[in-house]
């Protein structure tokens, strides 16, 4: 194996060749590239922000191939936004070193070997945990979509504004997006354990009405566009969704979204047909039939 310089670290593959008088943080990033290197790297996490950059919450770390080359990608998660920037194990060395010299003051580095801890302040320390978190590497596929329930690509978060056209979340809706994702989630769980799905799935004259789905309160829709969209195409059952809004200027702007999506019903007020419509009123003086 080729020896990889790190200042005044010399590193061939292991460990215990680290020199006796390197500081914690040299320690720490000779262990992350002796860890990518031999193959045991899983993940790192950098949390405690101290730098100028306020917004930064904390960093992840983690294999990815990008046009079949290994990289390390680092997801610079903020309050308001995510930033995914990709380098090779010189340049993450070096970004991580400066990183923890500057900016964080705890990393946890995850190997198949053992995790380690470095907490930085007056007495810099790292520790090593003695059980592995993780038996074996986390998978390098860079394109994570396919795990997500719902895609970004979904038309829906692009025309509500979460999501541009490449399918990243636009600046003040990271949040949204993971909403939506947990929402789509648990929703997920709760017709696997209702049986509505299966039902719902009958020809037009087992299965009866659509099922009617009403979401009191929707503001701009987020939730309701996402159960809609989730029940009708990923569950592929008949579906009649309501959202309610006091505010007739949302209700307008939702109906006409809806329309855009081809989602909206073939009646006029949605009452009758499966599909997405919106109507203005609140949760004590709706009255909505199921027949």
């Amino acid at each position: 194996m080729s020896n990889l310089v790190l200042s005044k670290v010399t590193f061939d593959g292991s460990a215990s060749n680290l020199e006796s008088d390197v500081d914690p943080v040299e320690k720490f990033v000779s262990l992350l590239a002796e860890s990518v290197s031999s193959g045991s790297f899983a993940k790192c996490t950098l949390s405690k922000n101290k730098g100028e950059e306020k917004t930064l919450v904390n960093i992840y770390v983690r294999m990815v191939e990008v046009k079949k080359k290994a990289a390390l990608q680092f997801l610079y998660r903020h309050k308001t936004n995510d930033i995914y920037k990709n380098y090779n194990l010189e340049e993450c060395v070096e970004n991580m070193r400066g990183l923890l010299t500057s900016s964080f003051k705890q990393a946890h580095l995850f190997t198949t070997e053992g995790d380690w801890e470095i907490m930085i302040g007056k007495k810099t320390r790292l520790v090593k945990v003695k059980k592995a978190t993780f038996e074996e590497p986390v998978s390098r596929q860079h394109d994570r979509t396919k795990n997500l329930i719902v895609s970004k690509q979904e038309q829906y978060l692009q025309l509500l504004g979460i999501t541009n056209n490449e399918g990243q979340a636009r600046p003040g809706m990271v949040d949204k997006l993971r909403q939506i994702q947990n929402f789509v989630s648990v929703l997920e769980n709760l017709m696997k354990d209702s049986g509505i799905a299966k039902t719902s799935l009958l020809d037009d004259e087992q299965a009866g009405p659509p099922l009617t789905v009403l979401d009191m309160g929707c503001g701009k829709g987020y939730l309701t566009f996402a159960a809609h969209d989730y029940l009708t195409n990923k569950c592929g059952i008949k579906v009649r969704t309501k959202g309610v809004e006091m505010r007739q200027e949302l209700v307008d702007k939702t109906n006409e979204w809806a329309r855009e999506l081809n989602m909206h019903p073939n009646d006029a007020d949605g009452s009758n047909s499966a599909g997405l419509s919106f109507a203005q009123g609140c949760v004590t003086c709706l009255r909505y039939s199921n027949g």
